[in-house]
């Protein structure tokens, strides 16, 4: 599929941890000339946090009576958005995503040849997905995407891990990942989500997915560029 590098802008918001364990081994491997099998393995419950906040002002009962009202309406709102983020959370096949990705960003950048087969396989990229999810904040807050995950790079032939990394990933969502007009600050609230279908906000969050998978084959072509300056 289409790498859809729209889906996340990088600015001064994004919190992006990746720590690679970087061998010169790595600049010994012709990609093109092995067979290259890629599993994902995914957290089976994806994580959502949403919430609200109630005003109390004991000294102003009205102010706190309009606060507990404006508030209910907004829970009312935070819980529609937990609904359909649950469903589409469940709609969302994170492992063939990544998967999909992955091995497209192989195929086109090392010119590798993929196979299914493990028994087939030079060598194994391993992604284990360890957390994914939405912080939907409170009504007026922005949107959170985060994606905690390990890659790894084995040589079957050998048994030897030849490469690991870590991602972590806590990415504000803009309204165009799931097709919304632009407004002010371009930022994606729990209202605005509320909007949207449950599949349109899967198909957002697929978008989101894939981004996430894109960069870690991105370290990986980093990291094996490195190894080849380090023997240089």
């Amino acid at each position: 599929m289409r790498h859809y590098q729209y889906a996340i802008v990088l600015t001064a918001a994004l919190i992006v941890g990746l720590s690679g364990c970087v061998s010169t081994e790595l600049a010994s491997y012709d990609f093109d000339d092995l067979a290259m099998t890629v599993d994902a393995r995914v957290a089976p419950d994806a994580e959502i946090d949403a919430s609200y906040s109630i005003v109390v002002d004991p000294d102003d009962p009205v102010r706190t009576a309009l606060s507990i009202g404006s508030s209910l309406a907004k829970a009312n709102q935070v819980a529609q958005v937990e609904s359909k983020l649950r469903e589409a959370l469940r709609e969302t096949d994170m492992r063939a995503i990544v998967e999909d990705e992955l091995v497209e960003f192989v195929q086109t950048t090392f010119d590798a040849r993929v196979v299914e087969n493990r028994r087939a396989a030079d060598l194994q990229l391993l992604i284990d997905v360890e957390s994914y999810g939405i912080d939907a904040g409170g009504p007026g807050s922005g949107i959170e995407f985060q994606l905690s995950a390990v890659a790894m790079l084995f040589d079957l032939r050998s048994g030897d891990r030849i490469w690991r990394t870590s991602e972590s990933v806590s990415e504000p969502v803009s309204g165009d990942v799931f097709g919304l007009p632009p407004v002010a600050g371009n930022v994606l609230s729990a209202v605005r989500l509320s909007e949207l279908t449950e599949k349109e906000i899967a198909d957002g969050l697929e978008r989101l997915a894939r981004d996430a998978a894109w960069d870690i084959g991105l370290e990986l072509e980093r990291d094996i560029y490195r190894a080849h300056r380090a023997l240089d």
